[in-house]
């Protein structure tokens, strides 16, 4: 056998040292610095993950081999089949791997030359006989991996009643739960999946329907892509390719055997030599035992003497390590007679039941006494159960002190009979009230989550729904099971742009929180619309693990708002009808007075109708202005006031006299509007007839300012009218009273919230003004 091994450790480091070491990578004008490669997630040997969610296979140590050789870091993101072509269409991959050369791809692939073939056989339950080939499937539900090219060859003859599974796993699942009966798959995984299940012996397969070859694929067109996965994988030798299928698929078992005579004969010669060194062996022992027992007598005096000093230090070490874990290591004997003592507790016992350890060594009812009202009986009563049939104990209770304050505590012991028939246990007490409260919140939050209205999803990284809540189900019709373990395209209606998907990925694979629309399909065909928020779940390693989404059912709140809309389009045609209706009114109005005036040979009466149209023709501006802006709730009062002063300054000036307008804009109702229009057109009038002898030159001024205003006061604006002409008269106060337009002006003063302030000097004019406040509802 030595020499067998010797002979195999020669010839193996002649081959291998002999073996020439694979190029180093090479830097390349042009070349990325990093590729994305997408595949499947469950394509055993090539490509699968192991238990803890980690990628394993050929393909991951052939592409690792890539890298080294070209320097260019790999991407590889493995997810279910159909993922993966849809990863790879949506340019979010540069290659894509395990691929068949088909017809349907040969329109938007370039391949790379085939590196594996494999046979595609129907397997079917051992129940089932008579299927030779594809067309033996009439009548079949065939199971098949979604986007997988098997789907494509049993439709080309005539099989239509074919049934997507997300991964090879899910089907062969579906097979051992007896939901399917037959299915088609790639040979390598379907006998890899089945032997993991242990159903190999429930199945049979076909002879091959078709047999595949597997490539690497690019983009149509990008040949410099597909140069340089040629090149790299030019580069791995055949060597270091065996190794990798020697690691998957085994090495071949050494079939060299020797000859009978040869074999038998080395059993003689190793008999013979084993019998010579048995018997020189024990000659040489016995020897040796005679002189080794005198020693041994001499050691186990000195142990003797040195085990009761370990004893005793061990003792302290054990004393000194119950005293530092966070819990009560304690002893608890329960004597026959039904009383019972802590023979032993460490210091811990302060902490959990506020006692010393030294109370309780002859006497424990005091821990039983503090034991909540609701839990001692069951305290109790798993004791004694313990103690009858000499199993583990382990219970949850309560302690409850005098001062009020509850506690949970968790107690696990090992009984053992005494021989006077005690029990005593040994066993860990430790205070869990933390815990408690944590799976209490726990549970709260669950149960938010379960009876929240609106819809909660969450998804593994490869998108599949790995939860949903109860609101899920109302909205969709779909139950937890049906919708558990599915892609959210279930719920696809086709009427949701691509760009949104596309969106919701790129946001998620930068780590963001993405929001948005959905137009969705129920379970019953019926569309609606979702409005979701969908964001990565992060681990303590700040690695995502999962995605959630939040989505509320906002179908109604569309037709509604859609409904609002139309009826305040409706409302706005309306309310521009009537203001422009009004304006045209006041138009008329205003001309029919003017004709009037013109046919009056009275001066009073000509002046009055002059004034009417005046203040007909402010509030007809203010309606123009209204209708213009199209905004119905507020005017700016500084634009109209500008559009009304010159208006009503070239109806009356004689030319002499300048206008000054100095108006700051702001928003005001059309309640309030209207006054401060009537108000200016007023003073306009009477400051050019009463301010400005005939020949005399002047200049009118009019101010719309912010006032100063104290933090707790609504802030006040001031409208003022200001002439340099020859001020008031002695007996204005007498004239105000007999005068329309100075006691119109009072009373609109006071309709804005306001008072009318005026004073004047002689040589130096007159001013009006009236402060009020924009957002105070005007006094009726």
């Amino acid at each position: 056998l030595s020499t067998h091994i010797a002979l195999l450790t020669l010839v193996f480091w002649m081959t291998g040292g002999m073996t020439p070491s694979a190029a180093a990578p090479t830097p390349s004008e042009g070349k990325p610095s990093a590729i994305t490669v997408v595949t499947d997630n469950d394509y055993p040997p090539f490509v699968f993950r192991d238990a803890t969610g980690e990628l394993q296979g050929i393909l991951k140590d052939t592409w690792a081999l890539w890298q080294a050789r070209t320097g260019v870091t790999v991407n590889l993101q493995a997810m279910d089949w159909a993922s993966a072509q849809q990863f790879m269409q949506a340019g979010r991959a540069d290659v894509i791997d395990l691929i068949f050369d088909t017809p349907a791809h040969d329109i938007i692939y370039d391949f790379s030359a085939p590196y594996a073939t494999v046979n595609v056989p129907i397997f079917f339950h051992r129940s089932v006989s008579g299927i030779v080939d594809a067309a033996s499937l009439k009548g079949f539900t065939v199971g098949v991996k979604d986007g997988d090219a098997c789907a494509e060859v049993l439709q080309k003859h005539g099989i239509d009643t074919i049934k997507p599974h997300p991964s090879y796993s899910a089907v062969i699942a579906a097979a051992a739960a007896g939901d399917l009966r037959v299915f088609c798959m790639d040979e390598p995984p379907a006998v890899y999946l089945l032997n993991q299940r242990g159903i190999e012996q429930d199945f049979r397969q076909s002879p091959p329907i078709y047999s595949g070859q597997f490539h690497r694929a690019v983009r149509k067109g990008n040949k410099h892509l597909m140069t340089l996965l040629d090149d790299g994988f030019a580069r791995i030798t055949a060597a270091e390719y065996q190794a990798i299928e020697d690691k998957w698929r085994g090495a071949p078992v050494d079939q060299h055997v020797d000859p009978p005579y040869l074999r038998y004969a080395r059993y003689v010669v190793a008999i013979a030599v084993l019998l010579a060194l048995l018997l020189g062996g024990w000659s040489h022992a016995l020897r040796r035992q005679v002189r080794a027992r005198t020693a041994d007598l001499t050691r186990s005096l000195d142990e003797l003497r040195a085990a009761q000093t370990t004893v005793q230090e061990t003792s302290s070490r054990l004393l000194k390590i119950a005293g530092r874990v966070p819990g009560m290591v304690y002893q608890y004997l329960l004597r026959p007679d039904g009383s019972g003592c802590m023979p032993f507790a460490s210091d811990y016992i302060q902490n959990i039941y506020r006692m010393s350890p030294q109370s309780v060594q002859e006497d424990a009812s005091a821990v039983f006494a503090i034991i909540h009202p609701d839990d001692i009986a069951g305290v109790v009563a798993s004791i004694q159960a313990s103690a009858d049939h000499l199993t583990a104990w382990h219970q949850e209770y309560r302690v409850k002190f005098d001062d009020g304050v509850v506690s949970w505590l968790s107690g696990n012991a090992l009984p053992e009979r005494q021989a006077d028939g005690s029990v005593l246990w040994h066993g860990f007490m430790m205070d869990i009230t933390e815990r408690k409260k944590a799976d209490e919140k726990l549970r709260q939050f669950s149960r938010i989550v379960q009876q929240a209205p609106i819809s909660i999803v969450i998804t593994d990284l490869d998108g599949i729904i790995e939860y949903v809540n109860p609101q899920v189900t109302q909205s969709t019709g779909f139950a937890s099971e049906e919708i558990c373990g599915c892609n959210p395209r279930i719920l696809q209606s086709g009427l949701t742009a691509p760009e949104v998907y596309e969106g919701l990925w790129a946001t998620l694979m930068a780590g963001g929180v993405w929001r948005g629309e959905f137009e969705n399909r129920r379970k019953n065909g019926e569309f609606f619309a979702e409005q979701a928020v969908v964001a990565p779940v992060v681990d303590a390693d700040g690695q995502v693990t999962h995605y959630v989404a939040l989505k509320q059912d906002i179908t109604e709140r569309r037709r509604v708002h859609q409904a609002l809309e139309t009826s305040l389009k409706e409302k706005v045609a309306l309310l521009n009808e009537v203001h422009h209706r009004v304006k045209n009114n006041l138009q008329v109005i205003t001309s029919l007075l003017r004709l009037e005036a013109g046919r009056s040979n009275q001066p009073d009466t000509k002046l009055v109708l002059k004034e009417m149209k005046g203040r007909i023709r402010a509030m007809a501006l203010l309606h123009e202005s209204l209708y213009r802006s199209g905004n119905f709730a507020a005017v700016d009062l500084g634009g109209y006031l500008k559009q009304l002063a010159t208006q009503a300054f070239r109806a009356q000036s004689n030319g002499l006299v300048r206008l000054n307008l100095q108006l700051d804009p702001v928003q005001v109702s059309m309640d309030l509007a209207t006054p401060c229009g009537l108000l200016i057109n007023e003073l306009i009038s009477n400051g050019l007839k009463h301010a400005f002898p005939p020949g005399c030159i002047g200049e009118l001024l009019i101010e719309l300012r912010a006032q100063p205003s104290n933090r707790n006061e609504p802030p006040k604006w001031r409208l003022q009218v200001r002439d340099n002409g020859i001020g008031l008269p002695a007996d204005f106060d007498e004239r105000r009273e007999h005068s329309l337009g100075l006691q119109l002006v009072s009373d609109l003063a006071q309709q804005i919230g306001g008072k009318l302030v005026f004073a004047s000097e002689a040589g130096t004019g007159t001013t009006f003004s009236v402060a009020f406040a924009p957002g105070v509802p005007p006094a009726q």
